[in-house]
């Protein structure tokens, strides 16, 4: 939907209480003063391994999940739950996004790496 030429984008109800839990146990580790400039963001669900992939034939680690809900809906209300480490999610230049099934034993989660990128040269590993 448009709205004075800006896009809207509809929320389901489910993806405002995904932004509520994630929000929680993020806060905790929220820094002081917000992450100034371009940030690459690493982002892993680690997802609930059906029942059928227990068996001996499959991989006991992960494995990837390509079923619902999409990378990109997660990625999405993850980096829209995080809003208290950044000041604007636009300054997220690069993002890596991964969903797996996890390994038997592992329990579900979401792994976050934040860092700010070092503009002051070209070395894309600061």
């Amino acid at each position: 939907m448009c709205k004075g030429g800006r896009a809207i984008f509809y929320k389901a109800p489910e993806a405002k209480d995904w932004i509520k839990v994630v929000g929680f146990y993020a806060n905790p580790h929220v820094p002081a003063t917000y992450i100034d400039g371009p940030i690459r963001l690493t982002l892993t669900f680690v997802m609930k391994r059906p029942v059928a992939l227990n068996a001996k034939k499959y991989n006991q680690g992960r494995i990837p999940a390509d079923k619902r809900p999409d990378c990109d809906n997660m990625a999405k209300c993850t980096t829209d739950a995080l809003q208290g480490f950044w000041m604007d999610d636009a300054s997220i230049t690069e993002l890596n996004v991964s969903k797996w099934y996890a390994a038997k034993g592992e329990m579900p989660k979401i792994e976050v790496t934040i860092k700010p990128i070092n503009t002051s040269n070209d070395d894309r590993n600061t």
